[in-house]
């Protein structure tokens, strides 16, 4: 499913053929194995993807490559990717622990869990690479977690750093405890001897050493700008200066005077459409471009070192490095009409979303103001995402939306109160209230139980208000009236376990109670889903204890017991459990069971960060009277 497969690029290793070997640096990276990460930082094109590429390739090591991009700042897409990845590459079984929505109150301990689980699946010695480390937004959460996961390398464990910036304050605290070693471009800058080593791959013939001399002091061992330079000369003018005297735009005007305008009016479309990709097979670059001899064309720029990376995969994976991208999009900008425009980002979204490549997509169509489009793929990512822990980045792509177009789409505003519902219910309420009247008055009965769900949840969740149960009871009544049979088995039992929670909440001595207990209890024994068939196991009992029928209790919770041992049931459950246990104990007059369970419940929520305040689901406090 789209969202689930993370893209080649992002997860893959540049491969190391064509790259010239930097001894020098090898032996630099060598000694700085003393300490467990190293930060190898530079301007733009000053080869530090390569060097560590070949560094890699030479001292045969193993690693798990990870390219860094702006949506890594909410981290819960880089815990989903990078353990996608780490699955990928791992030669054991991995079980890394989800971020679940209690998790979000101790991050911290959360990313030592984390890591810790993901070191112990990678056969040591392992180095883990972070590429375009500058991508991540300043501001965000990631330094503090990566800082508090790099706490947890192992023996044999080390990690590479790749950015455009000195790190962050939040990995300071590295470098001032002499774990993290800086490699700057005073280092990367090549030396004659390096630059003599590119000119010989670049010239079939042979370039006079007095040209290399000059052309290395004017570019001040800029890896990039030699390549231009070089490329110049094929060409027969001159490259940009220096990277010390002037930014990116240097760069652009060369490729627009030289290697840009050199192509055929065919290959400089072909450069303008694929710019939009952020990596490509040539299938891909061929379907968006309708050029059969897309692939051919890719590997001409990699040949020739136009910026282009081939990353081996069972079908190659082409992708334009930052600043030959940034020109091409501008140039595209610049060119194509505004229809033309919008027409190759509309077809570069589908493609990056095939691809897996579904936050680019989203950024394509926000570009290209194709907002149905948009509200499409939110809808049908929304369950993947909320499943991967990743609701900022839902929210997110919601707020992109135009205010009216995301207020009459009923699956937006679904799919808003839900992300926002476990850390915000009153928040996620009105969203929900919204969607509700949307699917009511549109006949959709799997949307409107659906968000009666989960408007009823924001209430039980907020653990304030229960009157506000008394409308949302009645309407479930004319809800069943009006459809009577479910849209699914799985919305069946999610309606009857929020009914019977209403219910034990808000009016327990409501006649249908019984009904709907036996009715929810039965349906969650089908389900698949560990955690809600205990979490409605738990009410159960709950429920049992209230009215005083401790015998009926202890059947409900002895047959969960099983369940509470299994390794997919999230802290929230294994606390819930404890919690039940320990007031069923308590409630029976077994007080040495009862203390069991309350240690057993503070030493996982020690362990997870776990907390089960705000989660009326799991919790014995006795219900309001109506």
């Amino acid at each position: 499913m789209p969202g689930r497969v993370p893209s080649p690029a992002k997860t893959t290793r540049p491969n190391p053929a064509g790259i010239l070997p930097r001894p020098r640096l090898f032996r630099l990276l060598d000694r700085a194995r003393r300490r467990p990460v190293v930060w190898v930082t530079g301007p733009p094109g000053a080869g530090k993807t390569s060097l560590v590429t070949g560094y890699l390739a030479a001292r045969r090591l193993r690693s798990l490559w990870y390219q860094l991009d702006e949506g890594d700042g909410d981290v819960a897409t880089f815990y989903h990717y990078l353990g996608l990845a780490a699955g990928r590459q791992s030669s054991r079984r991995l079980r890394l622990p989800p971020l679940t929505p209690e998790r979000w109150l101790r991050l911290s301990l959360f990313a030592r869990e984390y890591f810790r689980a993901l070191y112990a699946g990678l056969r040591s010695p392992f180095v883990l690479v972070l590429d375009n480390y500058h991508e991540v937004p300043a501001d965000a959460l990631f330094h503090d977690i990566v800082h508090d996961g790099l706490g947890e390398l192992p023996p044999g464990g080390r990690v590479l750093v790749l950015s455009r910036s000195e790190p962050p304050p939040a990995l300071a605290r590295l470098r001032a405890s002499d774990a993290l070693e800086v490699v700057g471009w005073g280092a990367l800058r090549l030396t004659l001897e390096e630059a003599r080593g590119i000119a010989r791959q670049r010239e079939e013939g042979h370039l006079p050493d007095a040209t290399v001399r000059a052309l290395h002091a004017t570019t001040e061992g800029w890896a990039a700008g030699l390549v231009l330079m070089l490329a110049g000369r094929e060409a027969g003018s001159a490259a940009p200066r220096a990277p010390g005297s002037h930014g990116p735009e240097a760069v652009f005007d060369y490729f627009a005077g030289q290697v840009f305008r050199k192509a055929d009016p065919e290959t400089q479309r072909f450069l303008l459409e694929t710019a939009f990709l952020p990596s490509m097979t040539g299938r891909m670059a061929a379907e968006l471009t309708g050029l059969d001899r897309a692939e051919r064309i890719l590997a001409d720029l990699c040949r020739r070192s136009y910026f282009t990376e081939r990353r081996a995969q069972p079908e190659p994976v082409f992708q334009y490095h930052a600043l030959f991208r940034l020109f091409l999009r501008s140039r595209a900008i610049q060119t194509l009409s505004a229809d033309e425009l919008a027409g190759v980002q509309r077809r570069a979204a589908t493609l990056s979303a095939r691809a897996g490549q579904v936050e680019h997509a989203v950024g394509l169509l926000r570009e290209a103001g194709d907002w149905e489009g948009l509200a499409r793929v939110i809808t049908r990512e929304a369950p993947a995402l909320l499943a991967q822990g990743r609701s900022v980045t839902l929210e997110e792509w919601i707020a992109g939306l135009p205010p009216d177009l995301a207020g009459a789409d009923a699956w937006v505003q679904y799919w808003l109160g839900t992300c926002r519902m476990p850390f915000d219910p009153a928040r996620g309420r009105s969203p929900l209230e919204r969607a509700f009247q949307l699917f009511r008055r549109d006949g959709n009965a799997d949307g409107a139980f659906s968000a009666w769900c989960g408007a009823v949840g924001t209430i039980l969740y907020e653990w304030g208000d229960f009157t506000r149960l008394d409308t949302w009871i009645r309407l479930l009544d004319e809800l069943c009236r009006e459809y009577p049979s479910f849209p699914s088995p799985a919305l069946e039992t999610r309606v009857a376990s929020t009914m019977f929670g209403a219910l034990a909440f808000r009016q327990p001595d409501h006649p249908e109670i019984a009904r709907w207990a036996d009715r929810a209890f039965a349906l969650s024994r089908a389900s698949p889903d560990v955690n809600r068939r205990m979490l409605t196991g738990f009410m159960l009992a709950t429920y049992h204890l209230w009215i005083g029928n401790l015998a009926r209790a202890a059947l409900v919770i002895e047959s969960l017991r099983p369940l509470a041992r299994s390794r997919d049931a999230t802290p929230l459950v294994r606390l819930t459990w404890a919690l039940v246990e320990a007031y069923h104990g308590w409630q029976a007059g077994f007080p040495e069971e009862s203390l069991r369970a309350a240690a057993a419940g503070l030493e996982t929520a020690e362990v997870t960060g776990g907390s089960i305040s705000g989660t009326p689901s799991s919790s014995p406090r006795e219900p309001t009277r109506p």
